[in-house]
């Protein structure tokens, strides 16, 4: 794989930036990242936008993670990019909450990637995530008992989020960084099988690969295609029923019974999340 024609191709088949745009790179000093960074810093002249890094310290490893933040800090300044960096002390948001180590440390990434971006008035932020990522989410989704909405695993593109590196493997990321001899970090804890996502990549993924299934990763890339077209019919099937069932009036949404009542099933249920959507701002838990 020609990762460099890659990362162009997939940025022109989603049209992810445009010429002027500000574009945040969140970097943790891991492979994906350094590896997205890098493909930026290469082609921002090409793509005609100017680049910052962002980099959150969640406070997890320590004397470790405090490395990490030098290391990016010693990379930016190596390849020419601003840096925004910040420390989070996640355990302790964990032990308030009771989210999950994953769930907690993703919230305060996204606030502070947020953060950033207002502060500089930047159009997109990118992140690492890769096709092994997307496969890993759409099968976690499955085993947690998801709709369809959640068989579509990571989008290329959603808001002002982009994923330049979603079609591109973990594998070829790796052998790119050691064809260019670019230094990374190692996170320990990915190494274990402590955590859920963690336990699905490095134990049930080559399990099922070795022994059920060994083309495990594309079918889940096509189950998210069909889940994803699917979704589009019904979503505008929604939105078109929606018109005649659901009505805003100041603070409140008034839902026609009858009308409701002569709904598809499956349309009934979407109504419900639209009402609640446009009442509170999202369906969010």
């Amino acid at each position: 794989m020609n990762i460099h024609r890659h990362f162009l191709k997939t940025i022109k088949k989603y049209n992810m930036v445009q010429k002027g745009d500000r574009v945040i790179v969140g970097v943790s000093g891991g492979p994906d990242s350094v590896c997205l960074l890098h493909l930026f810093v290469t082609f921002r002249d090409e793509l005609g936008i100017f680049l910052y890094v962002a980099h959150l310290d969640h406070m997890f490893r320590g004397q470790e993670s405090q490395e990490d933040a030098r290391f990016v800090k010693v990379l930016c300044k190596k390849w020419d990019v601003p840096l925004f960096s910040d420390r989070i002390n996640v355990p302790e948001y964990v032990k308030k909450t009771g989210l999950s180590p994953e769930d907690a440390a993703r919230r305060g990434r996204y606030d502070f990637f947020k953060r950033v971006k207002e502060q500089i008035g930047a159009e997109k932020i990118a992140t690492g995530h890769n096709r092994n990522d997307h496969e890993e989410t759409i099968l976690m989704n499955i085993l947690r008992g998801t709709g369809l909405d959640g068989l579509i695993g990571i989008d290329p593109i959603r808001d002002y989020y982009i994923r330049p590196l979603i079609e591109i493997s973990r594998e070829a990321i790796e052998k790119y960084l050691s064809e260019e001899n670019i230094p990374v970090r190692i996170d320990a804890t990915n190494l274990t099988s402590d955590y859920f996502r963690n336990s699905l990549r490095l134990e049930l993924i080559p399990l099922i690969r070795k022994k059920y299934c060994p083309h495990i990763g594309q079918s889940l890339r096509r189950l998210a295609e069909i889940a994803k077209r699917d979704l589009s019919f019904m979503e505008e099937a929604t939105e078109k029923a929606g018109a005649h069932v659901i009505r805003n009036e100041s603070e409140k949404v008034i839902i026609d019974i009858k009308r409701f009542s002569e709904q598809h099933e499956a349309i009934k249920y979407r109504l419900v999340r639209l009402a609640v959507e446009k009442l509170a701002g999202n369906v969010k838990d």
